[in-house]
């Protein structure tokens, strides 16, 4: 079956252009379906395979993750995790209205080299002006570290969406975001299915929740399946 699979992929990827690899990825994923892609970053005994009820008891279902910002706190101190090209960011402002917001991003690594932290800059420049937004071009995580703990009203997290980063950067959010505020993040889902990637987040959404006493409060339910999460601390 091996020898076969790998005769047929020789023979397709000989056929189609190279522009269109990444569809290619997807379509492979799934119909050759491999458990083992799926799981692999779930593969580890730390995290579980479904939350308890006391993580989701508290947990709302909305269209989307805009109407999620509508029950966040208004004003205080914010960060996005992975701004990309600054439209989410867009709706945090005009939403939350927050009084600080820090925008994180590694604009000028190989996954964003045809962007750069110029063009968030200008789209947001009022707000830069009048001291609303800041922004910052560094790993998040790291970024995070120079502020004080319990110093954030709330975080957004929405960067490699690998099950290592995005449960180390929860982790700096713990300790950074206050104890009755809101860590939140986006591609809560399996993965980018057409482009044959993978996700972690789920994963290491639910880890986080287990070992930190954590519980999911709101989750986007938007068509395109990327969804976003909320989660609060069980008792702050």
């Amino acid at each position: 079956m091996g020898t076969l699979r790998n005769e047929l992929k020789k023979r397709v990827v000989d056929l189609v252009p190279e522009r269109a690899y990444p569809a290619l990825r997807g379509v492979r994923a799934s119909v050759f379906y491999e458990p083992e892609r799926v799981r692999t970053p779930h593969a580890r005994d730390s995290v579980p395979e479904t939350l308890s009820e006391e993580h989701v008891r508290d947990a709302e279902v909305v269209p989307s993750r805009e109407e999620m910002l509508e029950a966040f706190p208004k004003g205080g101190r914010v960060a996005e995790l992975g701004t990309d090209e600054g439209k989410f960011s867009e709706q945090i402002l005009s939403i939350t209205d927050p009084d600080e917001l820090y925008l994180i991003d590694v604009w000028e690594s190989n996954e964003y080299s045809d962007r750069s932290v110029e063009e968030v800059e200008t789209r947001h420049a009022d707000r830069i002006a009048d001291g609303t937004v800041e922004i910052l071009a560094e790993r998040p995580d790291v970024a995070l570290e120079r502020f004080e703990d319990d110093s954030f009203d709330w975080v957004y997290v929405d960067t490699t969406h690998t099950y290592e980063q995005t449960l180390r950067e929860l982790e700096v959010c713990r300790r950074k975001v206050k104890s009755d505020g809101v860590i939140a993040g986006h591609d809560y889902c399996l993965g980018d299915v057409p482009n044959g990637q993978w996700y972690g987040v789920i994963a290491a959404v639910h880890e986080f929740c287990t070992e930190y006493e954590m519980k999911l409060t709101y989750l986007s339910l938007e068509t395109h399946g990327h969804s976003s999460f909320a989660i609060e601390r069980i008792d702050p």
